[in-house]
């Protein structure tokens, strides 16, 4: 098991007596030889007042005070902190039991004159009391059957009094009839828990968080775990064993918005730990092998036991898992070639694995599937229940061992990647996207008998990475004609999407967005390369020279030379990949749109781009459309658009290319070297082709350069003609389309793909002598 386990709160802030019960009356405290320790603590608190820490001072310097008779100096800061923080009561107080005692006679006056013009800084127990009851409401809600524990929280806070600061804080004091006031223990370290930075979450399956405060760190967990690379959201565990703490943050906080969530889980009360133990092992959705735990101040102790009892719900994850592997090697250990190609002579059963995460490839899955229903196979989907929980390895082997599948589908993924999984059972990975876990050694290495390989990118995958020729088919990513067709629009339909031009796709990232990101996940030494790709990307952008993969990989490994700075082949490929061809293909694209934008406002065209983020572009806000599910919305905004525009940088053979067409709509795109084979639109008029270029947009489709163009200025001559020319639009966007039915569509390339495996394990099972 790792855990990551993280102390924000680090163990020097406070001395050894920081909870020195301070309970006895005022002058009689007995100190039992904890002289050095005070020294200690007096040079703590120095240091906590120059560096403005208020909080830590005013608390650390009030439980001081309780332990001595004699300390002006410090008496004199606690009032003026108490002042600027706006908690006038109790610096009366101070100044009423400590004044006489420590104070000239002047500077007694004068803070008897100031101190009443303070605010008060208590809360009336009205008002604590009402968000408690709130809150009581909420949590009966989630958890009825933990009743009497939520009955008894105003109880646990009898003679409690609850202090807000200027600035909003909250701090709980207890004050015994003719006794020092007591600040409980630590509820919170305000600027430490609103600025906490957890590098490591995107490594972590969840969050416990071991204790509650009345600060927002539970809230601020909350938002770092919902906002993580890819769209991961984590499942938080928040633990408080001691009712009255519980209690107290309660009262102060809005817990309502936490607990409506399904992924925030609260476990209170004395057998709290034992009940998260209970709740981690019935389920097979999160693993306890990578977890970050966070404990509120002070809590060490409660974070040491979180870390033994998630170890030990480890431990027993793992032996279930061993146990269902067992089972199934047993199961699989005679399931040969022969075996396999017997049962592939008939449709079976296909487990298809996806992830919530990423739309597009669960689409393409579905698709896949309906492809595959048709001609009687039986599909399973196997994906993460929630966007919180995981695709663990024991889930994916229970499911396995459920359907007995005759083939797993992976979309963007290959078999070494799941641990768990059988090396023998046939797997067809589709390769989508130019993912760093495909472009490697170790993914060439990885192909074993029982894998199938389509997709793209086979020549790179072939030639660099070691894929076996033999097991990698080129397919393009297909469309469904089931969703996407040209029928006619309802006419309310038809008038509310009506548009002379759209655009269907999320907004990317801006520059600055990406490079931050990038600076954040990098080390320091890429710093200065990520700023010099950047500045070279947009000098190519300004040149209106394009950039292809194999170009970027190219100029980004020069710039690693030049920078004197050592990556694998891995990384080169991921930097040149998501950021060097990212940065392009994001301002390739954005100037694109602002060129059909621009035409659009000189000409009074109607331009929609659908999808998200868009209304927060400053100069694509007002051509936002909103967000159309991928299906029948989708197919109803491009049947009620003229035109399409495809201003992607990488090729005119793109899904939601072939979607249009096949929806009734003709694509105008920008030209990029890639759709013509690397060459010029004139030079490639002047090539004799042959099947070398059978895998070029432009040979598939042989009156491609009349919709391509090259800048605004064709753009909008292009755009003008064919919204004119309503004919000669629909009889090209009818050829464009028959090639779409006949070559791009998922029921032509799995018949294709799955023909293919079949021989493949055919020979398998009877090799040629």
């Amino acid at each position: 098991m790792v855990l990551l386990f993280f102390r924000p709160f680090t163990t020097a802030q406070y001395s050894t007596i920081e909870f020195f019960s301070a309970t006895q009356a005022l002058g009689n405290v007995v100190l039992n030889n904890m002289t050095e320790s005070l020294i200690q603590w007096r040079t703590q608190l120095e240091h906590w007042r120059t560096a403005g820490q208020h909080y830590r001072f005013t608390d650390g310097a009030w439980r001081y005070l309780a332990a001595v008779t004699d300390d002006a100096p410090l008496v004199v800061d606690l009032l003026c902190a108490l002042h600027e923080l706006g908690l006038g009561g109790p610096a009366l107080e101070l100044l009423q039991y400590r004044g006489r005692q420590n104070l000239s006679a002047a500077e007694l006056a004068e803070w008897q004159q100031r101190l009443p013009a303070a605010p008060h800084g208590r809360v009336e127990t009205a008002l604590w009391q009402a968000r408690l009851a709130a809150n009581q409401q909420a949590l009966l809600s989630r958890y009825p059957a933990q009743q009497a524990l939520w009955q008894q929280l105003p109880s646990r806070l009898i003679g409690w009094q609850l202090y807000q600061s200027a600035a909003g804080h909250y701090q709980w004091s207890t004050r015994p009839v003719g006794q020092w006031r007591i600040w409980q223990p630590r509820l919170s370290d305000y600027a430490e828990e609103s600025t906490l930075a957890v590098t490591h979450l995107q490594e972590a399956n969840f969050v416990v968080l071991a204790g509650l405060t009345c600060g927002p760190l539970w809230p601020h967990v909350h938002k770092l775990s919902s906002h993580l690379p890819g769209g991961k959201k984590l499942s938080i565990f928040v633990i408080e064993p001691v009712e009255q703490l519980l209690a107290a943050a309660a009262a102060v906080h809005d817990l309502e918005p936490l607990l409506e969530e399904e992924r925030c889980h609260l476990f209170c009360g004395p057998d709290a730990l034992s009940r998260l133990q209970q709740d981690l092992l019935a389920q097979s959705d999160l693993s306890c092998t990578t977890v970050c735990v966070i404990h509120a101040p002070g809590r060490e102790g409660l974070a040491n036991d979180l870390n033994r009892l998630l170890g030990e719900v480890a431990a027993v994850q793992a032996e279930r898992l061993t146990a269902l592997q067992d089972e199934l090697r047993q199961r699989y250990a005679t399931r040969d070639a022969v075996y396999w190609a017997k049962r592939w002579q008939q449709p079976g059963v296909v487990l298809g694995t996806t992830s919530r995460r990423t739309t597009v490839l669960q689409y393409s899955l579905r698709d896949i599937q309906q492809a595959l229903s048709l001609r009687g196979w039986q599909c399973h989907t196997l994906l993460e229940p929630a966007d919180h929980l995981q695709l663990t390895g024991e889930r994916l082997l229970r499911t396995i061992q459920m359907v007995d599948p005759q083939l797993v589908i992976l979309l963007d993924h290959l078999r070494y990647e799941f641990k768990n999984m059988l090396h023998n059972i046939p797997v067809l990975t589709w390769i989508q996207d130019p993912l760093s876990n495909l472009l490697c050694r170790q993914a060439g290495e990885s192909i074993g008998p029982y894998d199938w390989v389509c997709g793209y990118y086979r020549p790179r995958c072939v030639a660099e990475f070691g894929y076996p020729a033999e097991q990698f088919q080129t397919t393009p990513v297909p469309i469904s004609t089931r969703l996407f067709h040209p029928a006619p629009l309802p006419e309310a339909v038809q008038h509310e999407l009506q548009a002379d031009i759209i655009y269907a796709g999320h907004r990317p990232d801006n520059f600055d967005t990406l490079a931050q990101r990038w600076r954040e996940d990098s080390p320091p030494s890429t710093h200065r390369l990520l700023d010099q790709m950047r500045r070279l990307v947009e000098q190519y952008l300004q040149e209106g020279r394009h950039l292809t993969g194999a170009q970027a990989r190219e100029l980004t490994q020069r710039q690693v030379r030049a920078e004197n700075i050592s990556l694998s082949a891995e990384e080169l490929e991921r930097f040149s990949e998501f950021y060097t061809l990212a940065l392009f293909d994001i301002g390739f694209r954005m100037e694109t749109l602002c060129w059909v934008a621009d035409w659009a406002r000189r000409s009074g065209r109607i331009f929609r781009i659908y999808g998200r983020g868009w209304d927060e572009d400053q100069q694509l806000a007002p051509f936002a459309a909103g967000n159309r599910e991928h299906g029948e919305p989708l197919r109803q905004a491009y049947r009620a658009a003229g035109l399409v525009v495809q201003p992607v940088s990488h090729g005119f053979s793109h899904q939601r290319t072939f979607e249009a067409l096949a929806s009734g709509t003709l694509v105008l795109a920008r030209y990029n070297p890639p759709t013509f084979g690397g060459c010029s639109v004139a030079e490639y008029d002047q090539q004799e082709l042959s099947d070398n270029w059978r895998h070029t947009p432009a040979y598939v489709f042989p009156h491609l350069k009349r919709v391509i163009f090259h800048n605004a200025a064709e753009f909008a001559a292009l755009a003008d003609k064919y919204l004119e020319q309503v004919d000669e639009r629909r009889n090209l966007q009818q050829e464009f389309a028959a090639i779409v039915h006949q070559r791009y569509t998922y029921s032509a390339v799995m018949d294709e793909v799955i023909g293919s495996f079949r021989t493949h394990l055919l020979n398998l099972a009877t090799p040629s002598k």
